[in-house]
């Protein structure tokens, strides 16, 4: 019975930390996105 109860645990921590590591990758894609058109915007005023 704890096994099994203990899978379960496992199994939807392991759920959590995937959605956990979506968000985040979606953020850092985002931030990164953010990065480059502020390099593009300085470029373009430093011209």
């Amino acid at each position: 019975m704890w096994k099994q109860y203990i899978s379960q645990v496992d199994v939807s921590l392991q759920e959590q930390c995937q959605k956990f590591v979506d968000e985040i990758g979606k953020d850092t894609q985002l931030f990164m996105e953010l990065l480059d058109s502020k390099e593009k915007i300085a470029s373009y005023f430093m011209d």
